[in-house]
């Protein structure tokens, strides 16, 4: 199998790649209904993508204020006002739950084609999608395209991805922009191209836009790319200098605006990060509990 897979199929290695991504997104579409909507999204998700959604395309004041029951809860199917977590939009970064909701209405409210939450979900398996072409060429020109399209085969048979990308709205795009953020920098890390920096930028805010886990990307980044001497450390950020104010910059303004909660107040993000890192208020166990790293241990950490 591996030797049919040689440079002398080089063509039709990346064809039989983009059939298996392409036959898993229309086995997610066809699955879709099987999945409903999750704790977090009915608490909030839902609701704030719908709001934003409809701020971003009229600027009305209106629709910012979560306490009031607009008519356009009542025009749909789905009544997205009784939400709980509706006066917490702290809690609810935006950058993943636009765009859904933008898939709901398009392909629930205005063609009519699924189900809304099913529309809602589309977005992740879209997104998820575009992320596995572009990551097998990513691949394939790092290590080689037989390598590449088994490792796209591997990750798309996952078991936790599968089920994740018909109703996960947070960790499915994570991944993506975290991925995306990896290779954009690395490509920029070979050859230090402006182009490069400004993308992993983007890709970095909006993974912020949808989970705080994208702190942690700077420390990979750091430990995954970077010299061990400090002496070469120097001189490769006395090199690239404003080529990392470009990527700090372009991730913050791509974090602002991913997030209209902001737009009155940007300082407004750090009760989001208040709110996570005391998860509501909530105290943890004051005895040490062994389940968290039998998890860890026993599955592939996402």
């Amino acid at each position: 199998m591996i030797k049919w897979l040689s440079k002398n199929n080089i063509r039709l290695v990346d064809v039989l790649a983009i059939l298996f991504i392409l036959l898993f997104f229309v086995s997610g579409v066809a699955t879709l209904r099987f999945y409903g909507m999750s704790w977090d999204e009915g608490l909030g998700n839902f609701f704030f993508g719908e709001r934003y959604l409809h701020y971003l395309f009229t600027f009305q004041e209106k629709f910012l204020d979560f306490k009031a029951e607009l008519p356009m809860h009542s025009e749909h199917a789905l009544n997205l006002f009784p939400s709980t977590w509706r006066n917490n939009p702290e809690i609810f970064p935006a950058a993943a739950d636009i765009p859904s909701a933008a898939s709901m209405y398009l392909f629930s409210y205005t063609l009519g084609w699924l189900d809304p939450v099913d529309g809602f979900h589309l977005f992740s398996l879209l997104l998820l999608s575009i992320f596995l072409i572009l990551f097998y060429f990513f691949a394939a020109q790092a290590v080689g395209k037989t390598v590449a399209f088994f490792s796209v085969c591997l990750l798309v048979v996952f078991p936790r991805l599968w089920g994740d990308m018909h109703f996960n709205q947070k960790d499915i795009p994570e991944m993506v922009c975290f991925g995306l953020t990896l290779m954009a920098y690395w490509k920029w890390f070979q050859r230090a191209d402006w182009k490069w920096a400004v993308l992993a930028g983007i890709a970095g805010g909006a993974a912020l836009g949808v989970k705080a886990n994208a702190l942690f990307l700077p420390f990979m980044l750091i430990l995954g790319a970077w010299p061990i001497r400090l002496r070469e450390i120097w001189a490769h950020l006395r090199k690239t200098f404003f080529h990392y104010l470009v990527m700090i910059g372009t991730a913050l303004l791509t974090y602002f605006l991913s997030w209209p909660f902001l737009y009155s107040n940007p300082l407004n993000a750090f009760k989001y990060f208040q709110a996570i890192s005391t998860q509501g208020g909530r105290l943890g166990s004051t005895t040490w509990i062994w389940q968290p790293l039998q998890i860890t241990l026993a599955t592939m950490p996402e």
